[in-house]
């Protein structure tokens, strides 16, 4: 969880200045970086778990098909057909048990649910992204002549930021290690200007996929 950056209080307005204004960008940084991870995460787990509550459904349907038809023409047979009679009940009886089984696993695993939170949660990343992104277009080309008053406002930007993000992180849903390495091995999203002047070319930030 991302902290307010209240450490940037500084009992001296008139010491303050281009040093407090750099860290805070360079903190925007780092949680620009943090927050694409974030997003990537949970919209990777949110597509899973809908193609798992996709394939689950198409199973049990299939299946239920198939022993509906299969005890109707059951019912249909005579005397005379008793051996196909007696197979056909046992393989109704296994369909029909395995169909109940995935029904039961499908509700108990929550996939459509747990696909709707990590969906959830990557929007609300995607919206500190984007203030972020605001906040470095915005005082990069200020840091050269940072001002008390453009500091404190800057300050004032970012824990609003801040908060917004430890909110998502509270209620976002856990993300596997696995996950939360492979998304971890990726370029830096952005390099500091050197001048005041440089300008800030934002990365190409995830989408979620719409192949689904």
């Amino acid at each position: 969880m991302l902290k307010p950056v209240d450490d940037f209080v500084t009992t001296s307005p008139d010491q303050l200045s281009d040093k407090s204004l750099n860290y805070m960008i360079d903190r925007a940084l780092f949680y620009q970086r943090s927050t694409i991870i974030e997003n990537k995460c949970h919209y990777e787990l949110a597509h899973k778990y809908e193609n798992y509550n996709l394939t689950m459904n198409v199973i049990v349907s299939i299946l239920s098909t198939i022993v509906g038809t299969s005890i109707f023409t059951t019912l249909l047979k005579t005397k005379s057909t008793e051996e196909n009679y007696s197979i056909i009940i046992v393989v109704t009886g296994f369909l029909s048990v395995t169909a109940a089984v995935l029904s039961t696993l499908q509700t108990v695993l929550r996939f459509a649910d747990k696909a709707t939170k990590h969906k959830k949660s990557a929007n609300e990343f995607e919206v500190v992204f984007n203030l972020i992104q605001t906040f470095l277009m915005k005082y990069i080309s200020l840091q050269s002549t940072p001002t008390e008053q453009l500091r404190t406002k800057a300050l004032e930007e970012m824990n609003k930021i801040m908060a917004l993000s430890s909110a998502a992180s509270k209620d976002a849903p856990t993300i596997p290690t696995n996950i939360i390495r492979k998304h971890s091995i990726m370029p830096e999203p952005l390099a500091k200007p050197q001048t005041a002047t440089s300008g800030v070319i934002p990365p190409d930030f995830p989408t979620q996929n719409n192949e689904d």
